[in-house]
């Protein structure tokens, strides 16, 4: 396991192999985790996912051979809105704004 710190000794990063994946946490300063991920020789892989410093889920984004692939979930953590992203091949194929209450307010479709 490799770690990282920040100036005040607390870890900041830790990373592992699991099989033939890195395991890749961040940390907030108050020790809740920041981010998980995986990274495989091609990038990052798998599922990603991003907590607010309270430990609320902000993204959770997947990838494949280091590609934005699948749907991706993310709140901004300011307006509380929903975008939900759906990627095909690496690029965005379609969006969609949602306020806090579930309400529709854009969508946006790619060729």
């Amino acid at each position: 396991m490799q770690r990282t710190y920040a100036a005040d000794g607390s870890v900041a990063t830790e990373e592992y192999m699991v099989g033939e994946r890195l395991r890749h946490v961040t940390y907030h300063a108050n020790g809740e985790v920041k981010e998980t991920g995986w990274y495989s020789e091609s990038g990052p892989e798998g599922t990603w996912k991003q907590y607010d410093a309270a430990g609320k889920l902000m993204a959770k984004a997947r990838f494949s051979e280091g590609k934005r692939t699948g749907k991706w979930v993310l709140r901004d953590p300011v307006s509380g809105n929903l975008y939900k992203l759906t990627y095909g091949n690496g690029s965005l194929k379609k969006g969609e704004e949602l306020d806090g209450q579930g309400t529709l307010l854009a969508v946006r479709e790619s060729q």
